[in-house]
């Protein structure tokens, strides 16, 4: 179950970035879209968890913010194209360097 939460984070982040792609400060906003749905998905689950796998989510949250800041930014390296919010303001801007 874990793994499939882990997935849909990756996919969470791909939809948001879509989303909020031409949208000043973007990046805090992003984040707090994806923490938000993560955590209403995490509620869901705890609800329907049996045994000792009731973690809540502020046990899980940190876990949650680091991988969705660690995911980001291994995309954001690995993936041509990928511009940071401060690149983007650059250009927007009209600065080459």
């Amino acid at each position: 179950m874990f793994l499939q939460y882990v997935l849909m984070i990756l996919d969470l982040i791909g939809v948001v970035e879509k989303v909020y792609s031409n949208i000043k400060g973007k990046g805090s906003v992003k984040k707090e879209s994806v923490m938000s749905v993560a955590k209403t998905i995490a509620t869901d689950m705890t609800a329907v968890s049996t045994g000792g796998q009731k973690d809540t989510w502020e046990s899980i949250q940190p876990m949650v913010s680091a991988f969705v800041d660690t995911a980001v930014t291994i995309a954001n390296v690995v993936s041509p194209g990928m511009v940071t919010d401060e690149e983007f303001e650059k250009r927007k801007a009209g600065i080459t360097q």
